[in-house]
């Protein structure tokens, strides 16, 4: 299966991800923000006021894109009574690969699509999330 990189990044000045417009990944893999002033361009390399997250390669219940970061509401297995319990956790990476929940260390291949979807983000200082 050929899987395609997809990244986001957050800029910590302004306080929101930025566009795809607003950066590119230069030679070596630096990634750059730019600004654009009358006739010409900048570049700043991303460096402390930026933090990158890479998509994982799943996506939520709605079809949204589940990046590390991400805050996700799901199920996974039915109670004694037959319901499911619901948990939220933050996506990160890991060993190699994108796991939720840092007390199980469970992976997105564990949880079925229907019974995931994002709630809300790390950079987001949300008091009534889950």
């Amino acid at each position: 299966m050929k899987r395609k990189f997809k990244f986001r990044i957050w800029h910590n000045g302004f306080k929101r991800f930025l566009s795809r417009e607003e950066w590119l990944i230069g030679c070596g893999g630096k990634i750059f923000f730019i600004e654009i002033h009358g006739a010409g361009i900048s570049l700043t390399e991303c460096k402390e006021s930026f933090i990158i997250q890479q998509f994982t390669g799943e996506y939520d219940r709605r079809g949204n894109r589940i990046y590390e970061g991400d805050i996700l509401l799901y199920s996974f297995k039915p109670n004694e009574h037959g319901d499911r319990e619901q948990h939220s956790s933050e996506v990160y990476f890991e060993a190699g690969q994108f796991l939720i929940d840092k007390s199980f260390e469970f992976s997105f291949s564990e949880i079925k699509l229907e019974n995931r979807e994002i709630v809300d983000n790390i950079f987001v200082d949300n008091p009534d999330r889950i």
